[in-house]
């Protein structure tokens, strides 16, 4: 049947009864139908009794219309299944027959290429593209891009992704004025733009001014209206300054768009080597805009898996992420995971990553095993796709409102999830991180937030590094981390660093033996930090850690409302350096020694706190003005 029946009438004669108006690159087929019955039922003439042989004859020309009806109904459907454009089983790669599909889908501006069941080879130095508009469509679970039997690294396929989409990127116009923070209105020659264009505004100056990082500034700008020849206005408004000094401009972008990625697994290699060069490049989208990647899997991809690469609105959704080995320095795979300090980049990097000017990003419900991370921020390792030098300071642009989501970690060798030096605005919630050889979480940038998350067996549970600014650590737990939350800044580039309000409130934290342990050398502390409200057990102090230890000049450290008990020695709160303090409403139990403040703090206020079953039953505040009121101890 065709949308429809095959009747007799009351001569016995076929009726051709609602074919519909299916298109054949906007020809109906539906009089080409009638035209093959009519010719068979001509050769037949009056004889009301047909012969078999004719009634044969009449059968397999309508179904002979049928098949070619369905095909041409599935592509013009927009459904184009790639078993049209080749046989599956009877080929060892099936590049061109994907690609063929899915090149036809462009061609009719969009469509759904669907790759039923079945293992897809990519062999040799063959990649995949994908282009606005198109659907990668499979079932999750049976359907399986196979690229472990290609030949050559990623040096050898030219540093490129193995399945990528890729908009481009046109030629700055300087502004004409400063655009300062917050503002939406900005001056520039307007003759080249028109509303909805999707922009990127940026400059030569360094967003955050340290040594590792050379980040430029940059952001993602929707115009909303042409106001005259040298002023539009903005969608929302900037998030930093612009300088005309620093080169400021505006670039538009002209993104891939709309494309989904949707139950495919990706089997890559897997290590070839010891280098940064040896493993693949997975799924990559440059300039793109509204970008989803659904119920894939990700094994044995290793540098990176799925990346989001300067693109504007994206998804990861229900994916899992495997690398079957670590790299070590030996190059072998060795009992013990290596050290992320090791000046060898190492082949197993990144699962999902944002890079280069991302926004308005969601990472939900995916799981990773292996790797360096399954989640980080971070500008590209190359200057673009097919570039073989490495990107160091060139590339502009934070990442900016990334949420991370319901996922988990698991034996990652450096943090589960992390923000290199150059995000804004993420948010990691109900995330989990078992088995890190550094971090559990490493929020290292400015308005990063970790709330309702978990980090197990882990060096450091949750550690701020570089320059976190105004970040919040809130309702999560570190069970078996030998520091709960460690900051230790105190390199000579991060002396003049201001990080603004730190919060570290409502955590469970449980069997470590460095505490929470912040030292910075700062001499421009002018926020706060505060330790509020937590709960600290079975903490096994090595060294003079302590549950709670601060270092440095903060202006403003409150520490209240926590319940800190089974503390085997040690302080339970230890504060040096510190200008001002607040120590109050804070429960210990079972420890060894009550507080301290060294004399190199200015001011430390201690009250209304209650001690209990303590060896040593003294307040030690040491502070240069001290306050010791409504303490009990017992």
């Amino acid at each position: 049947m065709i949308d429809g029946r095959i009747v007799q009438d009351i001569n016995g004669k076929p009726i051709v009864e609602n074919i519909g108006n299916v298109n054949i690159l906007g020809t109906s087929v539906k009089s080409s139908v009638v035209s093959a019955i009519n010719e068979v039922l001509n050769n037949v003439g009056n004889n009301s009794n047909l012969k078999t042989n004719v009634k044969d004859s009449l059968v397999n020309a309508v179904n002979e219309v049928i098949d070619k009806i369905d095909l041409l109904k599935r592509k013009t459907d927009f459904v184009i299944d790639v078993r049209d454009f080749g046989a599956i089983n009877a080929v060892n790669d099936h590049t061109s027959i994907v690609q063929s599909a899915i090149d036809y889908a462009k061609s009719l501006g969009g469509g759904i290429v669907l790759c039923p069941p079945a293992t897809y080879k990519f062999t040799g130095l063959n990649i995949l593209k994908l282009y606005s508009n198109v659907e990668l469509k499979g079932i999750k679970g049976l359907t399986t891009f196979d690229f472990s039997k290609r030949s050559g690294s990623t040096a050898d396929l030219g540093y490129k992704y193995l399945v990528s989409a890729s908009g481009s990127f046109e030629n700055g116009v300087k502004l004409i004025a400063d655009a300062q923070v917050n503002q939406n209105i900005i001056q520039v020659n307007t003759s080249g733009f028109k509303e909805k264009d999707l922009l990127i505004i940026t400059s030569d100056a360094e967003w955050v001014e340290l040594n590792s990082y050379n980040t430029k500034n940059g952001e993602y700008v929707i115009v909303d209206e042409i106001l005259s020849s040298t002023k539009m206005r903005l969608k929302s408004a900037t998030y930093d300054t612009y300088l005309i000094s620093k080169n400021a401009r505006v670039h538009r972008v002209n993104p891939v768009k709309n494309i989904t990625i949707d139950g495919i697994s990706f089997k890559g290699q897997g290590r070839l080597g010891s280098g940064a060069t040896d493993g693949d490049l997975g799924i990559g989208f440059t300039y793109g805009q509204n970008i989803t990647v659904r119920n894939c899997e990700f094994v044995d991809i290793d540098e990176i898996q799925l990346e989001f690469r300067s693109c504007y609105n994206f998804l990861a959704e229900n994916n899992y992420h495997f690398h079957s080995k670590y790299f070590s320095p030996s190059g072998s795979v060795g009992e013990n995971k290596p050290s992320p300090m090791s000046p060898i980049r190492g082949t197993v990097q990144y699962q999902v990553r944002s890079s280069d000017c991302s926004m308005y990003g969601k990472i939900r419900d995916c799981v990773g095993e292996g790797g360096r991370h399954l989640f980080n921020t971070g500008h590209s390792y190359r200057d673009m796709e097919g570039n073989p030098s490495q990107q160091v300071g060139k590339l502009f642009g934070i990442n900016r409102h990334i949420r991370v989501e319901n996922c988990y970690s698991k034996n990652t060798w450096h943090a589960g999830f992390s923000t290199h030096g150059d995000a804004e605005f993420v948010e990691f919630v109900s995330c989990t991180s078992e088995n890190s050889g550094m971090a559990g979480f490493n929020p290292r940038s400015k308005q990063i937030r970790v709330f309702d998350c978990t980090a197990v067996n882990a060096k450091y549970g949750y550690l701020f590094s570089d320059f976190p600014q105004t970040a919040e650590i809130r309702n999560c737990k570190a069970i078996n981390c030998s520091a709960y939350v460690s900051m230790v800044n105190v390199e000579t580039n991060q002396v003049s660093l201001d990080y603004k309000n730190l919060t570290i409130e409502g955590c469970d934290f449980e069997g470590g033996s460095e505490g929470i342990f912040i030292n910075v050398n700062s001499d421009s502390l002018n926020g706060e930090l505060n330790i509020n409200n937590n709960r600290i057990s079975n903490t096994t102090i090595t060294g003079i850690y302590c549950p709670i230890r601060v270092i440095g000049a903060w202006s403003d450290v409150n520490i209240e409302g926590n319940k800190i008990r089974n503390t085997n020695a040690g302080y339970n709160i230890r504060l040096e350096k510190v200008k001002r303090a607040v120590v109050q409403n804070n429960i210990c139990k079972k420890g060894y020694r009550l507080m301290t403040a060294l004399n190199d703090c200015e001011k430390v206020i201690v009250l209304n706190n209650t001690f209990a079953e303590h060896s040593y039953n003294t307040i030690d505040n040491n502070s240069k003005t001290p306050t010791n009121a409504n303490n009990i101890i017992i």
